[in-house]
């Protein structure tokens, strides 16, 4: 793997303004295409599946892939999983939901594959070095590719045939839209940090927060900057009704973290509760407690595998070690955050549903109170493990899913909270899980793609990482 200087843009924003960099200066050729080639099927066959059945009767296959690095969120649409190889592989898969029969792979130029956005006939994801890939859902053909900056740490979004991404470049990261048919440039902004996690598409604005803690709103159309509120937010946003809900830090200097969910205008981005909900002691956005852990030894070596001892200044990596506890690429890589979701359940009232460290909770939107609160603690320990102990949940009509850094899959009556049923897989589970049609789909910290066929229809509806292509 070679590694490389952003290219430069002579629009260069000052402190604290947004700019637009011009594009007779950032050229399409100035972002030079990556490249991609099919897997042969001997390589395929490198890909080893069990299947097995548990005690009380489910189904479940679990397919190794190459390499045994840490698997972000699959993404399945019409009976087909689509999976990269994991943080330090250059491979993105087509794996059979049903069985876990590998259907095609290609490998690509650059390695880390993000979490794959499946939308039209398109499957998209950025590359930690360095580029954005779209493939062929149909056969994993390389449409187009534009290597971007490094490292390039969060998931790409897409709506109606356009394509948004965050990466770094001269003086600073940048978000661009692309039209997902041909990789034609829309607009190019610049920003004040990484983003967090993953872009958000709702409407024809672009909400996403980055790693300083900022909160920011584009138009979709021609990167306008709507709005831009500064407040220590620490998840992706979630948006419904004209409201966006997020989670920020609200301690005080001198204070260890404690952590909140805010909800904020659409229209200006202004917080709206007098007092944040669910305030809470976080030592899961503690540097100084993921630094001692588990998990910080395990970043270390994958890091150093991708050539990343230290992170790169281009990161900004101490804008993400003092908001969220994550100061290198591997953690800003597989960082989601206590991201809140607003859902209803049998016709009931809207609930906010969100994970923060080891728990999962419901509350009421309006007055914050609890409906219930499901601690994880007997499953692990956040200061020992590191990171969150517990996924950003799926939330589907008949359950909500969560995976947890012990191993263990956990599905929660989302009316109660009580545990329906779990699973032990016995290595860590970092990303969200996808839930389709009855089956719950997740990637392990090892390298497992693991598939689990629960009988219940009602499981459905939550295919990838946030969702939705959009991310909503």
């Amino acid at each position: 793997m070679m590694r490389r200087m952003a290219l430069s843009c002579a629009a260069i924003a000052l402190f604290g303004s947004v700019a637009l960099c011009p594009f007779e200066v950032r050229g399409q050729s100035r972002w030079r295409p990556g490249s991609a080639s099919r897997l042969a099927a001997s390589d395929l066959r490198r890909i080893t599946t069990d299947r097995f059945e548990t005690e009380d009767g489910r189904s479940i296959w679990s397919a190794q892939l190459p390499g045994n690095h840490p698997l972000a969120t699959p993404a399945v649409h019409d009976g087909v999983l689509y999976v990269g190889g994991g943080f330090g592989s250059h491979e993105m898969y087509a794996i059979s939901a049903a069985n876990g029969r590998p259907i095609w792979g290609t490998r690509v130029s650059d390695d880390g594959p993000t979490a794959a956005l499946v939308a039209d006939d398109y499957v998209i994801f950025n590359t930690e070095s360095c580029t954005i890939f779209i493939l062929s859902r149909r056969d994993g053909e390389h449409l187009w590719s534009k290597w971007l900056g490094d490292p390039l740490l969060s998931q790409p979004a897409y709506a109606g045939g356009r394509i948004v991404t965050a990466y770094p470049g001269d003086g600073g990261h940048r978000v661009a839209s692309f039209e997902a048919r041909d990789g034609q440039l829309h607009w190019d902004v610049a920003v004040d940090g990484e983003i967090v996690t993953a872009p958000v598409i709702h409407q024809g604005t672009v909400y996403f927060t980055t790693y300083a803690g900022t909160m920011f709103a584009l138009d979709l159309d021609d990167g306008a900057v709507r709005w831009r509120q500064s407040g220590r937010v620490t998840s992706a946003p979630f948006v419904q009704g004209g409201r966006i809900w997020a989670s920020l830090r609200v301690d005080r200097r001198g204070e260890g973290p404690r952590e909140g969910i805010q909800a904020f205008s659409t229209t200006t981005g202004r917080a709206i509760l007098a007092t944040p909900l669910s305030v809470r002691d976080a030592p899961y956005l503690d540097a100084e407690v993921q630094a001692r852990s588990q998990l910080a030894g395990a970043q270390s070596r994958q890091n150093a595998g991708v050539g990343f001892g230290t992170p790169p200044a281009a990161a900004r990596a101490d804008l993400a070690a003092a908001l969220v506890g994550q100061g290198n690429v591997m953690g800003m890589w597989e960082y989601q955050g206590s991201r809140p979701v607003l859902a209803s359940f049998d016709g009931g009232n809207p609930v906010l549903v969100n994970a923060m460290g080891d728990s999962v909770q419901a509350l009421d939107p309006v007055s914050g109170q609890s409906h219930w609160s499901r601690g994880m603690t007997l499953l692990g320990s956040v200061r020992r493990l590191g990171g969150a102990l517990v996924t950003a949940p799926a939330i589907t009509r008949g359950g909500i899913v969560v995976g947890t850094s012990s191993g263990a899959l956990v599905a929660m009556d989302p009316l109660s909270g009580r545990t329906t049923w779990s699973l032990m897989v016995d290595q860590p589970i970092r990303y969200q899980p996808a839930v389709d049609r009855g089956w719950i789909y997740l990637g392990t910290a090892t390298g497992a793609l693991v598939a689990v066929d629960t009988g219940n229809p009602n499981l459905t509806g939550w295919p990838m990482w946030g969702r939705h292509p959009a991310h909503l």
